[in-house]
């Protein structure tokens, strides 16, 4: 039987803003504004049999393509375009809702700043169907410590009974059985925050955590390799917006 899965991806804004403000110009990592997440995204899973996979990229700008496989979405968001984190909101919110529209079996969301290393990146696909919902573990752990980063953090340093004291989770990738209701109804749950009360993404996760009760798989930090974890081994996928982790893998190798 074959599995439909969808990369889903929301880029907002005429230039490019990733974590770090890193562009890849120059590293030899990908064609354009959606790489190396697209062009990896498509070299591994383009080798799974038994899988039919499309991609959706939600933006506010006007985008074609001649590959059927990739469909551009064009959205008019709600939030402020000259507010300095549009982007990033936009990105946040926008990749849930591709995840809640998505018409795949499995839909999976990834920044742009993604990199694909290995084959072990289709076992993405029974950790979703067995648990509904998966993202990654994020290396500053506690929500209080990475919830209190940057102007759309927790600016008022309140937080619920739990004083920020529960795991938080990283926001790429994250990876939805579209049929698993409870799933949706976290996912569902965590774009009423951001509409109510526009925040960094991981934490508004957790705030749909808290007030739904339902907790999604959480990846080994393998899935999103960051900073902290060069050099650990059986790695997944890179995240490139950290440039520690450009030096460790990228750098000098072509």
């Amino acid at each position: 039987m074959t599995i439909k899965v969808d990369l889903v991806m929301a880029e907002f804004g005429s230039k490019r803003q990733n974590s770090n403000h890193q562009t890849f110009n120059n590293l030899n990592v990908g064609r354009d504004k959606f790489n190396p997440t697209l062009d990896s995204f498509i070299k591994y899973f383009s080798n799974i049999e038994g899988v039919e996979f499309s991609v959706s990229i939600y933006t506010d700008q006007d985008y074609t393509s001649q590959d059927e496989s990739l469909t551009f979405i064009k959205k008019d968001p709600f939030f402020n375009p000259n507010h300095p984190r549009y982007g990033w909101r936009c990105n946040d919110y926008y990749k849930v809702q591709a995840l809640l529209e998505s018409d795949a079996d499995i839909a999976i969301s990834l920044d742009s700043d993604m990199l694909i290393v290995s084959q072990e990146v289709e076992t993405i696909i029974p950790l979703t169907k067995k648990f509904g919902i998966a993202l990654p573990a994020n290396p500053r752990m506690l929500v209080r410590v990475d919830g209190n980063i940057g102007s759309d953090g927790c600016i008022t340093k309140k937080y619920d009974d739990s004083r920020g004291n529960g795991f938080s989770t990283n926001m790429s990738p994250i990876a939805f059985d579209t049929k698993n209701t409870r799933a949706r109804t976290l996912l569902e749950e965590y774009s009423r925050h951001m509409i109510e009360d526009p925040v960094r993404g991981p934490l508004a996760m957790w705030r749909a955590q808290w007030t739904s009760g339902i907790n999604p798989y959480v990846l080994p930090v393998q899935w999103c390799i960051c900073n902290q974890d060069c050099g650990i081994g059986n790695e997944i996928i890179l995240h490139l917006g950290n440039q520690p982790v450009i030096d460790h893998y990228l750098k000098d190798k072509g």
